[in-house]
């Protein structure tokens, strides 16, 4: 599935930190904001006003990172659009998918399982209110509070294909084929890691 080489993939990725390092308020460090928010409330009780401050900082991340664009339909909604999915994302059957790492997911206790019966369960709330839930949408999404996946958007998949317009669907097969290429070449991209913490901060 991989096209690309780690070195080229590491190469992608440093350049595109260097540019997050120049602007302290660039919009895509709204994917920051948002982690943050959803890890000091994953030991909480949610409440309404927790509930309402993580559907905020999802509604601006998804829309700093291009959700909101008319074609979404996203942008015809308000930010309490997303008051069930925070509820579900906040279940403690997901405990265990966040941050969680590749090597987790190739094991056969049954997280990979987890992660899909999620992105079903996100998928059903988004039809619900008439939300196309796109595999950019789904997987931003988790990304962007639980960590434990990447986003399927044209940039990523360009990235790990090497090629535009490259298909890639977010399902069992290519998150088991993305785990088993990052665990191959980890020596290499936690070095990458490194430099990019680093960089960031």
């Amino acid at each position: 599935m991989m096209n690309q080489s780690a070195k080229d993939i590491i190469a992608n990725g440093e350049e595109f930190v260097e540019e997050l390092r120049t602007d302290k308020n660039g919009r895509y460090r709204s994917w920051e904001h948002c982690y943050s928010a959803f890890s000091q409330c994953k030991d909480k009780v949610l409440t309404d006003a927790n509930a309402d401050y993580l559907c905020l900082h999802l509604a601006f991340y998804l829309a700093s990172w291009g959700m909101y664009r008319g074609s979404s339909k996203l942008l015809q909604k308000d930010y309490r659009v997303h008051a069930s999915t925070v509820e579900e994302l906040m279940k403690k059957e997901y405990i265990d998918l966040w941050s969680i790492q590749c090597k987790e997911l190739l094991s056969t206790d049954g997280k990979l399982v987890t992660l899909f019966i999620l992105r079903d369960k996100l998928q059903e709330i988004y039809l619900h209110f008439g939300v196309t839930p796109t595999d950019t949408l789904i997987t931003k999404i988790l990304m962007g509070t639980l960590g434990c996946a990447p986003a399927f958007d044209r940039y990523f998949k360009d990235g790990v294909k090497g090629k535009k317009d490259a298909h890639l669907v977010f399902n069992e097969k290519n998150m088991l084929d993305l785990s088993k290429y990052y665990v191959e070449n980890s020596g290499k991209i936690r070095r990458a890691e490194k430099v990019c913490f680093y960089w960031w901060i």
